[in-house]
Parts: structure tokens; sequence; C-alpha cells
């Protein structure tokens, strides 16, 4: 079977400090992706000086490499621009402050060629400060973002053809997963680490209990929207009251 072309994403700002693990964790795969699209959204420090010093490194390897730097709309703005870029089979998005295992590509390269998926995910290693776990990945019927992680994601280009982030929330990756569910898409799960997460920031221990709550509502319309019952309230207040308390970022 011919190999997938896979197309990576990055949206950054003023991502000096981290944007070269990432792309060196793109650039250093066992499977080299067809495509690697940075999107800045206009940083004032040296992210775009960093990125474009890797250009000769991708041309080596044969890896289209594109650096787009302009004002954007926030960071799902930033995905879209690099998904309408994007002329791979698949589009992987992986942020500045996180970064892929080396065999990310080759693990999915090997899962489309037994499943013929329209999209996949896996486990997640999660990082804070000095310690790390690892969050594991599933299926249920039962869809919550407790068992799926975005920057493990490989989605068909077809389906993005049909439907971008929306650019309304920091929950639209969520709508986008329910968005794939509720249309019957074949969904695929491996439970090895393709990727590491960044926590930290504005950690949920720092925000207000009406900041929390503000959350909920925003996730619970998202489900409603995407004609999930009542029931799914209650997974969503789970979820960020338990962030609240353990003191974790979001995922």
């Amino acid at each position: 079977m011919n190999q997938v072309k896979f197309s990576i994403v990055t949206p950054v700002y003023n991502g000096e400090a981290f944007i070269a693990r990432t792309i060196r964790s793109v650039l250093d795969q066992t499977v080299p992706p067809y495509e690697y699209n940075i999107v800045d959204g206009g940083s004032t420090d040296r992210t775009v000086e960093i990125c474009n010093s890797y250009r000769e490194q991708f041309a080596e390897k044969g890896i289209r490499y594109q650096v787009i730097s302009e004002r954007d709309h926030g960071i799902y703005d930033g995905m879209n621009k690099g998904i309408r870029r994007s002329s791979g089979d698949f589009i992987g998005i992986i942020n500045a402050d996180d970064w892929y295992e080396r065999t990310a590509l080759e693990t999915m390269q090997r899962l489309y060629e037994k499943t013929h998926f329209d999209m996949a995910y896996a486990d997640i290693r999660m990082h804070n400060g000095d310690h790390s776990f690892i969050k594991k990945a599933s299926n249920p019927k039962f869809v919550s973002s407790r068992t799926w992680n975005h920057p493990t994601q490989f989605t068909s280009r077809e389906i993005y053809q049909k439907k971008l982030y929306r650019n309304q929330s920091v929950f639209d990756d969520l709508d986008m997963l329910l968005w794939i569910h509720r249309h019957g898409y074949h969904i695929e799960v491996v439970n090895e680490v393709l990727a590491n997460f960044t926590m930290g920031g504005a950690s949920n221990n720092e925000k207000k209990w009406s900041e929390i709550r503000k959350r909920i509502r925003m996730k619970s319309e998202i489900y409603r929207e995407n004609g999930y019952s009542w029931i799914y309230t209650l997974d969503a207040a789970a979820v960020e009251i338990a962030k609240k308390l353990l003191g974790k970022g979001t995922q």
C-alpha cells in the first residue's frame, strides 16, 4: 500500500521559548510528513526567525515546509489557515508548546493500513513541571474529552473540507470531535503515547469558580448543539471541577 501523506499544522504566537522542540519533533519522524505548515499569528519575538532557520533541513528531507506569519483571530483561526493550506491525506495539529514522539506518524501509517480510519487518536503524556503522567485514549459510546487527546488526533482532509473549527470558544476542538462522531465517521484509537502535552499557563486551580461555571455552560451548549442529551452536562461539570481541584491544565 502507498504511504499515507500526512500534513502537520502548528499554530503559534510568541513561542520562541518552545517552538524549536515542536519543529524538531516533526522533522525527526521515522516516517516523515508530506508537509508541515506553521501558522504564526504575528509574533513580536524571534518565533518566525527560529521557524525560518529550519527551512534547509526540511528541504533536505523532501518535506514541504511553509511558515505563514500574519495576524489572526485566535488559535483555531490559525488551525483553519493551516488546514486550508494542507494537501495531505490526513492532517495532524500539534500546538507550539507540545511535541510528537518520533514514531507518531509511523504508528498512524500502520494503523491506517489495518483499519482505513477517517480519524484516529492515541495516548498522550501530560507534563506538569517535573511531573508527568499518561492520559489513556479510548473510544466509548459516551463521548467525552476524558478519553480523547486532541494533539494526537489525525483527521482526513475530506472531513476538514466539510467542516473547519468554528472559532468561537476554547472548546472548538470538542465541537469538532462531536461532529465527527455524529456523522458516523470511522474512528480508531491506538494505545501508544504519540504526543506530549505541556500543562500550565492559566492553570485551572487559578480560575475562579465563576469561570469554571462558564466553561461548563460552554461545553454543555456544544453538546446540545451537536444533538447530545442533557446528561453530558454532568460529564462536562465533572471534568472541569476535577481540573479545578487537581490544578491541572486544560486538554
